[in-house]
């Protein structure tokens, strides 16, 4: 039988190793000059530690004030949307993923290097959210229903983060690093626009997910949209 300090390596290590994967897959989707391994860690470490903490004590904030009716449900038509993971939680954790990216350096920029960085911090935001889900599960409900957890959020949430956070560094980037008037103007266009996109990308999953028998329609959705920014960032690499 495992120690707790053995028991809880192999809790990290089960959940941080799809999302460092993750980033493993994205960053090597750059064939030409690939984004520096110090540069890319320090986004995953970033949406690892200070932004679920900067988005945890907002949620917390909102939740204890009950500020924007959290815990009400919106009826538009037919559907029914929970206030707190479909309105609040998007926007929050993906501003606070975010706000991060504006104080990482590239001495190369290129458009695709948002996507890079945008997934890692999403990634690294993942890791550790899914490392609190499964210890909650684990204590809570038994070891069987932590590792179905670790499994599911392994492939959807990892792969739903680490795409919503890409959409928005990459219009970053094109804000950032923009060259002439016109085509700052653009980005200034497109920064808020993929902040957005990746705000109702988020909701979209949450809400699938929240939905019966919607498991499988959201981990689908996930990897559809994760495949679709790898496939970016080989498309704009080849460009450049």
């Amino acid at each position: 039988m495992a120690t707790p300090l053995e028991a809880a390596l192999l809790l990290v290590l089960f959940t941080f190793s799809p999302p460092l994967l993750g980033v493993l897959w994205l960053r090597n989707a750059e064939r030409s000059r690939p984004e520096p391994w110090s540069r890319v860690m320090a986004a995953f470490l970033y949406g690892a530690g200070i932004a679920v903490l900067v988005s945890g004590f907002a949620e917390r904030y909102v939740i204890s004030q009950e500020l924007g009716g959290w815990n009400q449900v919106v009826i538009i038509g037919a559907a029914a949307f929970p206030v707190l993971p479909v309105i609040i939680a998007p926007f929050i954790e993906e501003t606070s993923k975010a706000l991060g990216l504006l104080f990482f350096r590239d001495d190369a920029p290129e458009p695709e290097n948002g996507y890079v960085y945008g997934g890692a911090v999403g990634l690294g935001f993942a890791a550790t959210e899914n490392l609190l889900y499964v210890i909650s599960a684990f204590l809570f409900s038994g070891p069987d229903v932590a590792l179905v957890l670790g499994v599911y959020r392994g492939i959807a949430t990892v792969a739903l983060h680490a795409s919503a956070t890409a959409i928005t560094g990459y219009g970053l980037w094109r804000f950032r690093f923009a060259r002439g008037t016109w085509r700052k103007g653009l980005g200034l266009v497109l920064l808020p626009v993929s902040l957005a996109t990746a705000i109702l990308v988020h909701a979209t999953y949450n809400y699938i997910a929240s939905v019966e028998a919607g498991t499988l329609v959201a981990v689908a959705f996930a990897i559809i949209v994760f495949a679709f920014v790898h496939q970016r960032i080989r498309v704009l690499d080849r460009r450049s």
